[in-house]
């Protein structure tokens, strides 16, 4: 079969420089192996054969789960260390359960997320949330719920902490501290989360002004998205600093998460066995010196899901500006019907996602391609799907087949983080798009149902 794949490169707009390129690493996805027969035992699982769809691969998930254990647990390594799952990447009850059944912890962004873990089955005791929003109405809200007693937090600010050491039954459940360690790293300066700019955890200079009758049994950091690994381990070496001066009952440190992924195929990945082994060398040698047992947790996101998933969406029309008249200006534009409803990210970002076109009847797709710029369904200039990685507001062209047409096929990549969980969701009143769940035995099952047309309005109150 003939494949055309378009290499889409992201820009690594880190926040400091990048470190040396040999700690990177190029793997192997679903989306380079996915064969044209598989593609339609997908399509043919969605009712009516409906697309766009996010598509998930248990085996990846599984193998990805498999890789933290084995990097940051060595069974020669003496330290602790805890994975928990950063939830806000993809949230589906489904995902959750194999996490969950593998032994993975989870992080959780808001009270809401608590609650929707829970209701997935999942032991409160495995809970932890650390939160932009935490107020006593969202804490009533939570304390109805059975197990609640169970669930675990850290204070991101002197206020929060504030409200809960307040409150009766959830004082004893907070564990520590989200702290801000002055300097932050990602792809892209929207995906930083740590340094002055960023208010994200108590800033490391007023920790002075945090209630002492309080006790740190845990110190949280978390730098940014695709995060430089210099400054990861820098991060963690400042908060051990900081654990052995100020905090002497402190059990866990938590480095967040950040492992950087490959998207698009002239991406670099990061490998995250050398990373894991020098920040288990320097705990070690912390809890060596100081004769304590510091445990460590980590929290990633896109690492376990960004790749487990795709995106199936179609062509739908093919445009043209580019005559003797338009010059330079003029392009050609393949529309697929997807776009921002589903993938909010190159817009946010200018974040690229490698594609893959397939024709729908045939195998054979051709060599000769045209540049094209793939846009997205939405009425906004703005849904490019290709846009220039540098800047999310100017096109760019790719090479795409010339044989394509409407009701062809096109796979997206790289959408099983922070695309679902973070969509766009029923702009120009597009229904939110379906989920599959590829299942280890290769059984495609839905597990969201395509957002039916009266949902979308069932809670608007008609009062005029």
């Amino acid at each position: 079969m003939t494949l055309i794949i378009i290499s889409l490169y992201i820009n690594l707009n880190f926040a400091f420089p990048m470190v040396d390129s040999t700690v990177f690493t190029a793997t192997t996805t679903p989306f380079e192996t996915l064969s044209h027969a598989q593609l339609l035992k997908i399509v043919s699982a969605l009712p009516d054969a409906i697309t766009p769809a996010y598509v998930y691969f248990e085996d990846y998930l599984l193998s990805q789960i498999n890789a933290l254990k084995q990097a940051f647990r060595p069974v020669d390594s003496a330290i602790e260390c805890n994975i928990r799952y950063a939830m806000k990447a993809q949230s589906n009850a489904n995902i959750l359960k194999i996490f969950a059944r593998e032994g993975i912890h989870f992080d959780c962004s808001s009270v809401y997320e608590v609650m929707r873990v829970m209701g997935a089955g999942v032991d409160p005791g495995c809970i932890e949330l650390a939160s932009q929003e935490l107020t006593k109405g969202q804490l009533d809200m939570l304390r109805k719920i059975p197990g609640s007693e169970k669930v675990k937090f850290v204070a991101s600010s002197a206020i929060q902490l504030d409200t809960l050491l307040a409150d009766e039954q959830f004082k004893n459940q907070v564990l520590g501290l989200r702290v801000n360690p002055g300097f932050g790293s990602g792809y892209h300066s929207k995906t930083v989360v740590a340094g002055p700019k960023y208010s994200f955890g108590i800033w490391h200079e007023n920790l002075d002004q945090i209630r002492s009758d309080f006790t740190v049994r845990k110190i949280h950091s978390h730098i940014g998205a695709g995060s430089d690994p210099t400054y990861w381990l820098k991060s963690a070496e400042y908060l051990m600093t900081l654990i052995e001066k100020r905090y002497p009952h402190c059990e866990v440190l938590n480095l967040g998460g950040g492992f950087k992924v490959a998207r698009g195929d002239l991406d670099k990945a990061i490998d995250i066995l050398p990373i894991a082994r020098e920040a288990l060398e320097i705990v070690t040698a912390f809890n060596k010196r100081t004769g304590r047992t510091l445990k460590i947790e980590i929290e990633p996101g896109s690492f376990l899901v960004a790749n487990s998933g795709i995106l199936v969406a179609e062509v739908i029309d093919r445009m043209s500006t580019r005559t003797e008249t338009t010059a330079g200006e003029g392009h050609n534009f393949l529309k697929l019907n997807t776009g921002l409803n589903e993938m909010t990210r190159p817009a946010l970002y200018g974040a690229q996602h490698s594609i893959r076109f397939f024709k729908r009847e045939t195998e054979e797709i051709g060599s000769e391609t045209i540049p094209m710029v793939v846009v997205g369904h939405c009425c906004e200039s703005g849904d490019l799907i290709t846009c220039d990685p540098s800047d999310s507001n100017a096109l760019r062209e790719v090479p795409v087949p010339a044989s394509l047409q409407p009701g062809d096929f096109a796979i997206l990549k790289g959408v099983g983080a922070y695309c679902s969980a973070m969509s766009l969701k029923n702009y120009n009143s597009f229904p939110e798009a379906a989920e599959v769940l590829v299942r280890s035995s290769g059984e495609a099952v839905l597990i969201r149902k395509r957002q039916e047309f009266g949902q979308i309005a069932q809670n608007e109150v008609d009062v005029v």
